[in-house]
Protein backbone atom coordinates (compact mmCIF):
# COMPACT_ATOMS: atom_id res chain seq x y z
CA UNK A 1 0.00 0.00 0.00
CA UNK A 2 2.75 2.42 0.86
CA UNK A 3 4.35 2.02 -2.60
CA UNK A 4 1.21 2.93 -4.55
CA UNK A 5 1.38 6.72 -4.06
CA UNK A 6 4.81 6.80 -5.71
CA UNK A 7 3.48 4.75 -8.61
CA UNK A 8 0.88 7.51 -9.11
CA UNK A 9 3.40 10.34 -9.17
CA UNK A 10 3.35 12.17 -12.54
CA UNK A 11 6.99 11.21 -13.15
CA UNK A 12 5.96 7.53 -13.01
CA UNK A 13 2.85 7.80 -15.18
CA UNK A 14 3.04 6.04 -18.52
CA UNK A 15 3.61 8.38 -21.47
CA UNK A 16 0.42 7.47 -23.38
CA UNK A 17 -2.59 9.16 -21.78
CA UNK A 18 -4.92 6.16 -22.10
CA UNK A 19 -2.39 3.84 -20.49
CA UNK A 20 -1.62 6.36 -17.76
CA UNK A 21 -5.34 6.67 -17.05
CA UNK A 22 -5.58 2.88 -16.72
CA UNK A 23 -2.54 2.94 -14.44
CA UNK A 24 -4.27 5.41 -12.11
CA UNK A 25 -7.55 3.48 -12.17
CA UNK A 26 -5.88 0.13 -11.45
CA UNK A 27 -3.75 1.51 -8.61
CA UNK A 28 -6.83 3.13 -7.04
CA UNK A 29 -8.90 -0.03 -7.40
CA UNK A 30 -6.07 -2.16 -6.02
CA UNK A 31 -5.85 0.03 -2.93
CA UNK A 32 -9.62 -0.15 -2.42
CA UNK A 33 -9.60 -3.92 -2.89
CA UNK A 34 -6.73 -4.44 -0.44
CA UNK A 35 -8.74 -2.59 2.20
CA UNK A 36 -12.05 -4.27 1.29
CA UNK A 37 -10.68 -7.80 1.64
CA UNK A 38 -8.81 -6.78 4.79
CA UNK A 39 -5.33 -7.48 3.49
CA UNK A 40 -4.60 -3.93 4.62
CA UNK A 41 -5.93 -2.61 7.91
CA UNK A 42 -7.44 0.79 7.20
CA UNK A 43 -6.72 2.02 10.73
CA UNK A 44 -3.07 0.96 10.70
CA UNK A 45 -2.44 2.20 7.15
CA UNK A 46 -4.71 5.26 7.23
CA UNK A 47 -1.99 7.63 6.03
CA UNK A 48 -1.12 5.42 3.07
CA UNK A 49 -4.78 4.91 2.15
CA UNK A 50 -5.35 8.67 2.18
CA UNK A 51 -2.13 9.29 0.29
CA UNK A 52 -3.22 6.88 -2.48
CA UNK A 53 -6.49 8.79 -2.85
CA UNK A 54 -4.74 12.17 -2.90
CA UNK A 55 -2.11 11.03 -5.41
CA UNK A 56 -4.77 9.43 -7.64
CA UNK A 57 -6.71 12.71 -7.69
CA UNK A 58 -3.49 14.61 -8.43
CA UNK A 59 -2.59 12.17 -11.22
CA UNK A 60 -6.07 12.53 -12.77
CA UNK A 61 -5.71 16.33 -12.75
CA UNK A 62 -2.26 16.01 -14.30
CA UNK A 63 -3.62 13.76 -17.04
CA UNK A 64 -6.42 16.22 -17.71
CA UNK A 65 -3.91 19.03 -18.06
CA UNK A 66 -1.66 16.87 -20.21
CA UNK A 67 -4.56 16.08 -22.53
CA UNK A 68 -5.45 19.78 -22.72
CA UNK A 69 -8.71 19.39 -20.82
CA UNK A 70 -9.96 21.86 -18.29
CA UNK A 71 -12.32 20.72 -15.58
CA UNK A 72 -14.11 17.44 -16.23
CA UNK A 73 -12.89 14.63 -18.41
CA UNK A 74 -14.38 13.79 -21.79
CA UNK A 75 -15.62 10.51 -20.32
CA UNK A 76 -17.52 12.39 -17.62
CA UNK A 77 -18.99 14.74 -20.21
CA UNK A 78 -20.06 11.76 -22.32
CA UNK A 79 -22.12 10.50 -19.39
CA UNK A 80 -23.56 13.89 -18.57
CA UNK A 81 -21.39 14.52 -15.49
CA UNK A 82 -19.71 17.83 -14.78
Amino acid sequence: MSALPGFLDPSWLLPETGLASAQVRIASELAAWLVAVRLVDRAEMACSVIEVKVQADRARRHLGERAGCSGSSSRSRAFGHR
